[in-house]
Protein backbone atom coordinates (compact mmCIF):
# COMPACT_ATOMS: atom_id res chain seq x y z
CA UNK A 1 0.00 0.00 0.00
CA UNK A 2 1.21 3.53 -0.66
CA UNK A 3 2.54 5.56 1.79
CA UNK A 4 0.15 8.59 2.71
CA UNK A 5 1.28 12.07 3.56
CA UNK A 6 2.45 11.91 7.05
CA UNK A 7 0.56 14.42 8.93
CA UNK A 8 -3.70 14.13 8.09
CA UNK A 9 -4.04 17.91 8.87
CA UNK A 10 -1.78 18.39 6.25
CA UNK A 11 -4.38 16.99 3.39
CA UNK A 12 -6.46 20.38 3.40
CA UNK A 13 -3.76 22.83 2.50
CA UNK A 14 -2.50 20.33 0.20
CA UNK A 15 -6.25 20.05 -1.62
CA UNK A 16 -6.24 23.59 -1.32
CA UNK A 17 -3.09 24.22 -3.12
CA UNK A 18 -4.03 21.20 -6.11
CA UNK A 19 -6.98 23.28 -6.64
CA UNK A 20 -5.13 26.37 -7.65
CA UNK A 21 -2.64 24.20 -9.64
CA UNK A 22 -5.58 22.62 -11.79
CA UNK A 23 -6.93 26.09 -11.82
CA UNK A 24 -3.58 27.35 -13.53
CA UNK A 25 -3.55 24.55 -15.83
CA UNK A 26 -7.24 25.23 -16.92
CA UNK A 27 -6.62 28.78 -17.56
CA UNK A 28 -3.31 27.86 -19.59
CA UNK A 29 -5.19 25.00 -21.27
CA UNK A 30 -8.81 25.05 -21.60
CA UNK A 31 -10.29 29.28 -20.91
CA UNK A 32 -11.15 30.98 -24.32
CA UNK A 33 -8.14 33.27 -25.07
CA UNK A 34 -10.41 35.82 -25.93
CA UNK A 35 -11.40 36.34 -22.63
CA UNK A 36 -10.97 39.54 -20.96
CA UNK A 37 -10.32 38.61 -17.85
CA UNK A 38 -8.16 35.96 -18.39
CA UNK A 39 -4.79 37.26 -17.14
CA UNK A 40 -6.62 38.60 -14.18
CA UNK A 41 -8.15 35.87 -12.73
CA UNK A 42 -4.50 33.76 -13.18
CA UNK A 43 -2.35 36.43 -11.61
CA UNK A 44 -5.34 36.06 -8.87
CA UNK A 45 -4.97 32.67 -9.03
CA UNK A 46 -0.57 32.45 -8.73
CA UNK A 47 -0.79 34.90 -5.90
CA UNK A 48 -3.08 32.32 -4.20
CA UNK A 49 -1.00 29.48 -5.13
CA UNK A 50 2.02 31.26 -3.80
CA UNK A 51 0.55 31.66 -0.70
CA UNK A 52 -0.88 28.41 -0.16
CA UNK A 53 3.04 27.06 -1.48
CA UNK A 54 4.96 29.00 1.47
CA UNK A 55 2.81 26.56 3.59
CA UNK A 56 3.45 23.23 1.85
CA UNK A 57 7.10 24.04 2.01
CA UNK A 58 7.19 24.36 5.73
CA UNK A 59 5.36 20.74 5.19
CA UNK A 60 7.30 18.99 2.94
CA UNK A 61 10.44 20.82 4.47
CA UNK A 62 9.43 20.02 8.64
CA UNK A 63 7.25 16.98 8.44
CA UNK A 64 9.07 13.75 7.22
CA UNK A 65 11.55 11.48 8.92
CA UNK A 66 14.58 9.53 6.58
CA UNK A 67 12.26 7.19 6.08
CA UNK A 68 9.84 8.96 3.89
CA UNK A 69 10.02 9.06 0.16
CA UNK A 70 9.44 12.80 -0.83
CA UNK A 71 9.36 11.68 -4.68
CA UNK A 72 6.49 9.12 -3.91
CA UNK A 73 4.96 12.09 -2.03
CA UNK A 74 4.88 13.91 -4.75
CA UNK A 75 3.49 11.87 -7.21
CA UNK A 76 0.63 11.31 -5.06
CA UNK A 77 0.10 14.84 -4.94
CA UNK A 78 0.14 14.74 -8.57
CA UNK A 79 -1.82 11.37 -9.29
CA UNK A 80 -4.53 13.12 -6.99
CA UNK A 81 -4.75 16.32 -8.90
CA UNK A 82 -4.92 14.36 -12.04
CA UNK A 83 -7.93 12.18 -10.41
CA UNK A 84 -9.53 15.35 -8.77
CA UNK A 85 -10.24 16.37 -11.83
CA UNK A 86 -11.42 13.55 -13.45
CA UNK A 87 -14.16 13.36 -10.31
CA UNK A 88 -14.97 17.11 -10.98
CA UNK A 89 -16.13 16.16 -14.54
CA UNK A 90 -18.19 12.94 -13.20
CA UNK A 91 -19.62 15.31 -10.74
CA UNK A 92 -20.85 17.87 -13.55
CA UNK A 93 -22.13 15.37 -15.83
CA UNK A 94 -23.91 13.48 -12.79
CA UNK A 95 -25.37 17.32 -12.31
CA UNK A 96 -27.41 17.45 -15.13
CA UNK A 97 -29.10 13.63 -14.68
CA UNK A 98 -32.21 13.05 -13.93
CA UNK A 99 -32.53 12.73 -9.89
CA UNK A 100 -33.53 9.34 -9.88
CA UNK A 101 -30.83 8.25 -11.91
CA UNK A 102 -28.52 10.55 -10.31
CA UNK A 103 -29.29 8.68 -6.99
CA UNK A 104 -29.08 5.55 -8.31
CA UNK A 105 -25.79 6.39 -9.75
CA UNK A 106 -24.66 7.85 -6.51
CA UNK A 107 -25.56 4.88 -4.71
CA UNK A 108 -23.46 2.44 -7.19
CA UNK A 109 -20.77 5.01 -6.66
CA UNK A 110 -21.13 4.23 -2.97
CA UNK A 111 -20.93 1.12 -2.78
CA UNK A 112 -18.18 0.61 -5.61
CA UNK A 113 -16.11 2.52 -2.98
CA UNK A 114 -17.05 0.78 -0.39
CA UNK A 115 -16.19 -2.34 -1.72
CA UNK A 116 -12.46 -1.13 -2.02
CA UNK A 117 -12.39 -0.05 1.51
CA UNK A 118 -12.69 3.77 0.46
CA UNK A 119 -14.87 5.94 3.05
CA UNK A 120 -14.79 9.65 1.91
CA UNK A 121 -15.71 11.69 4.77
CA UNK A 122 -16.92 15.74 3.46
Amino acid sequence: MKNNLVHKDSHTLVKYYALCNLMVDIIDEKWTRSSLNIHKVKLLTNQLKSELEKSINRIFNGSYDDKTDIGQVLDQFVNASTIMDTLFELGLIMDEMEDDKKDEFNQELNDLLKKYGVEIKG
